[in-house]
């Protein structure tokens, strides 16, 4: 260590020391993703946000404690809308005050939540506790024990076998599951790496293996960002940078005060690997100081199994030692080849690590044909052994084909979850806009009223263009198709409301502080195009308009509150005798319509409604807000170049497996005006038994001759599905070509470096 270090040690011996400032290194991502890089500006944190989050008892009902560390608690709790049991971390009380550790617990979750991949758990949200304070982070629930556990209770299991003669097979075994374990491992940190993201504590208790062999790679608290010049927690050339991690599986580069790169995960790695393959710790010692010393000259501890029967494949001590060298030049160039080489170790073939020499490919190919070694010491059995020879390179062939197969469709299964989770978190935007415009709602109907407030709620009929009114600034929009105006919002009264002009006056007073929220709400809800300024905002809706078409509130007395504002609700037009009104009133939880035509031009639409209570549960009013179909509309008719050639048909089914819509909008077929939609069922059966499970899958049809998959993906804040119909040959085809492509391109880039 450089002079002037200092050491603190942690909860779980995780230690921080701080060192002289070196210079980064940039590293090569290597994916196989297209992956957006995970920056700076992303995790940007303002307290301010904190107000934002909602209670976590809107959502969740906490049961049980599982477990509690030095800053946070693990408790169980059942997610109220969903019914599934889920993972709730929380921000001990005592810590809150605490700006750094709340900052902290946000970007780990900022971090974790940029990083979707099938071994990273999952976040579901972040919530505040029922009084605005707590932070709580809800993530998926994982039932199985992590690889410490794992590790030490088969170390246990060993030792009371080792008089028995099946020792040598259960370690055999137990490594090769294990190394199957790591290589997802590797998997998530390469994805990780891609988007920008270094773990900097990766060990055995940080990953989960579930009761069915899924892994997790957990704990990003201490992650930093690839793009962070400044190191993780030093901000100038006087600062120091602060090496997180835990004795053991730190980097020696990192241990002498350089920064963490991606090569020092993949030292991390090779130290669990080690520990795999010897069933002991790699570097021990009575105290850190020892440890980080024999970390820094390399001193592991020796490459031999704990119990001397049990062997270790020198192709394996070989991926161990280039893992684990203490020059990161000389480890792999990515986690990915790392992982690489594993999987070439189970298969048998020739690894990165140690290239076989003449000897060792004859012992190779040896071993992988010995029929036909011993055959052809025999002259007569030469056309038997031909013959063997050709079957294998066959099956092998099959094989091969059968593992590009299944990656491709697991990389089109992955393709269409995509697409759905993006059409689910539309939607669940317009859940959280919504409770956002009821809990406005309800204080401006709660509050005292506030006299001289000038209305931005107008009477409907002033939007009339008869009337001729300028000063509530009516525009012309294609897309309404009607005069609307973006600075105010309409009011009608219904026709059996006495006093209506009184009561209108006043609600229209009180209210008023909505119509600024409406916009806002309005202009956000397309999370793709974000304007510059109110201008550019106003001149999108009228010529493109936005995922939410209309935002209204009714009121128990009939008075409906419309934005944007116009005037072509129907004089008999009584909130409270409409579906939407109705329906709400039934439950305190938000309520989706069924699709249906918009009366104003706006196309299918979809309304949510909820209602506005007060403090001892009376009805307020009704909120609801009328979201296009347009959104999805450009997830379904726009496959993009690369699918195009290949994707017949796209659809949204409801729960029954009717379809909501498709990409030729051509399945609905309206019965009235402003009425719910008559949708037709799915034109296959098998796919109404598999969409009860709620789950994601494929299968395939042939049609007209024609080979085709069936992909499908669950949207859950809607209880729907997205589904996607393949060309399975053409899909096939266009993945092999493109993979054809790529090679050729790496091995030209590969000729030219070497020129």
């Amino acid at each position: 260590m450089s002079e002037g270090s200092t050491m603190r040690i942690d909860d779980g011996h995780t230690v921080k020391i701080s060192s002289v400032s070196q210079a980064p290194t940039t590293a090569n991502l290597s994916t196989s993703f297209e992956t957006t890089i995970v920056t700076e500006k992303m995790l940007t944190f303002s307290p301010d946000e904190l107000k934002t989050l909602l209670p976590l008892d809107s959502q969740y009902t906490i049961s049980k404690k599982i477990a509690e560390g030095g800053q946070g608690i693990i408790q169980v709790a059942r997610d109220n809308f969903l019914k599934r049991s889920v993972a709730v971390k929380s921000l001990k009380t005592e810590l809150l005050e605490n700006d750094q550790v709340v900052e902290n617990f946000v970007t780990e979750a900022k971090i974790t939540s940029q990083l979707e991949h099938p071994a990273i758990i999952p976040l579901h949200s972040i919530n505040s506790s029922d009084g605005g304070d707590g932070l709580h982070i809800a993530m998926k629930m994982i039932r199985g024990k992590n690889l410490r556990e794992i590790l030490d209770d088969t170390v246990l299991k060993c030792k009371e076998r080792r008089r028995t003669g099946n020792l040598r097979a259960m370690t055999h075994e137990f490594l090769k599951e294990r190394l199957e374990d790591l290589v997802k491992v590797c998997d998530a940190v390469a994805f990780a790496h891609s988007k920008g993201v270094y773990h900097r504590d990766i060990k055995p208790s940080n990953i989960m293996i579930g009761e069915f062999h899924e892994v997790y790679v957990m704990d990003w608290g201490i992650a930093s960002l690839s793009e962070d010049e400044s190191g993780k927690g030093g901000g100038g050339e006087d600062e120091k940078p602060q090496i997180d991690g835990t004795p053991g599986f730190i980097a020696p580069e990192v241990v002498v005060g350089g920064r963490h790169t991606a090569s020092s995960d993949q030292y991390a790695l090779g130290i669990i690997l080690f520990e795999m393959a010897t069933m002991a710790p790699a570097i021990t010692g009575d105290n850190v100081k020892e440890i980080f010393e024999k970390t820094r000259d390399a001193r592991l501890e020796p490459l031999i199994h704990r119990f001397p029967r049990c062997g270790i494949s020198n192709d394996l001590k070989a991926i161990i030692r280039k893992a684990t060298a203490t020059n990161p030049d000389n480890r792999y160039a990515y986690v990915s080849d790392f992982a690489t080489d594993i999987r070439r170790f189970l298969a048998g073939d020739e690894l990165d690590a140690r290239p076989d020499n003449p000897p060792r490919k004859i012992s190779r190919w040896m071993s992988k044909h010995r029929g036909l070694a011993a055959t052809m010491t025999l002259s007569f059995l030469l056309l038997c052994a031909g013959i063997a020879i050709f079957a294998l390179v066959k099956r092998n062939q099959v094989i091969r084909e059968t593992k590009k197969r299944s990656l491709a469709l697991s990389s089109l299964q992955a393709l269409v979850e995509s697409r759905a989770h993006v059409i689910d978190k539309h939607y669940f935007h317009i859940v959280h806009f919504l409770d956002r415009f009821v809990w406005e709602a309800k204080g401006c109907l709660l509050e005292e009223p506030k006299t001289n407030r000038p209305p931005l709620f107008i009477d409907y009929k002033r939007f009339s263009a008869d009337a001729g009114d300028a000063s509530v600034s009516l525009e012309t929009s294609k897309v309404y198709g009607l005069p609307i105006s973006l600075s105010f919002g309409s009011v009608k009264a219904p026709p059996s409301l006495p006093s209506s002009e009184k009561a209108t006056k006043y609600y229209s007073e009180i209210l008023s502080p909505l119509v600024p929220l409406m916009f806002r709400l309005l202009v956000y809800s397309d999370p793709s195009d974000f304007p510059k300024n109110d201008t550019e905002a106003r001149k999108h809706a009228l010529s493109v308009g936005y995922p939410i078409a209309w935002i209204y509130l009714g009121l128990p007395n009939g008075l409906m509150f419309n934005f944007p504002g116009h005037s072509e609700l129907p004089n008999s037009y009584d909130p409270r005798k409409r579906k939407w009104y109705k329906d709400a009133l039934t439950s305190d939880k938000l309520v989706w319509s069924n699709p249906y035509k918009d009366a104003f031009g706006r196309g299918l639409v979809v309304s949510a409604s909820k209602s506005v209570r007060g403090t001892k549960g009376e009805i307020l009013g009704v909120a609801g807000i009328d979201t296009t179909f347009d959104y999805i509309l450009t997830v379904l008719m726009n496959p993009g170049k690369q699918s195009a050639s290949w994707s017949v048909a796209r659809y949204i089914l409801d729960s029954e497996g009717k379809v909501l819509i498709s990409s030729s909008l051509k399945d609905a077929e309206k019965k009235d005006d402003s009425s719910s939609l008559e949708f037709p069922p799915f034109p296959y059966i098998k796919i109404y038994s598999l969409l009860e499970r709620g789950n994601s899958g494929q299968f395939e049809i042939e049609e007209d001759g024609v080979q085709r998959l069936v992909v499908y993906a669950p949207v859950q804040t809607m209880g729907w599905h997205f589904v996607e119909i393949v060309d399975l040959s053409g899909y096939l085809a266009d993945r092999a070509k493109k993979q054809t492509s790529e090679k050729a391109g790496k091995a030209k880039k590969n000729t030219q470096q070497r020129k």
